[in-house]
């Protein structure tokens, strides 16, 4: 039952100046339409240090783990900084059973 609940929360975001804050639920379903409108905002319109804020994510798939690799790739071919603030613990418990909390800087001060 609460699978079904997680699936029917549409993930939102919002852009600031500097800031792209997620919210809702990252799955498969959702990233598609995320990852398209995020890469746009860092390419485009994002200054050259800028934030991503997850503190607002209610559940987090290996889908959304993957959007941020996505967005943090995009970043660095266009020389951005893009900082990861308040990861999930599902996110960071994914990232250290893949071992990517020893390769991913973004993450370092965040896993334990």
């Amino acid at each position: 039952m609460a699978k079904e609940q997680i699936k029917q929360t549409k993930a939102t975001m919002v852009f600031t100046e500097n800031v792209l804050a997620l919210s809702g639920v990252l799955d498969f379903d959702s990233v598609v339409d995320l990852e398209a409108d995020g890469s746009h905002w860092i390419i485009n319109k994002a200054p050259q240090n800028c934030w991503l804020d997850l503190k607002s994510i209610s559940y987090s798939s290996s889908a959304g783990l993957a959007l941020l690799l996505v967005w943090l790739q995009v970043a660095l071919q266009h020389k951005k900084v893009l900082v990861i603030e308040n990861v999930p613990q599902d996110m960071i418990s994914m990232a250290k059973l893949v071992g990517l909390d020893k390769s991913l800087p973004e993450l370092q001060g965040k896993i334990n």
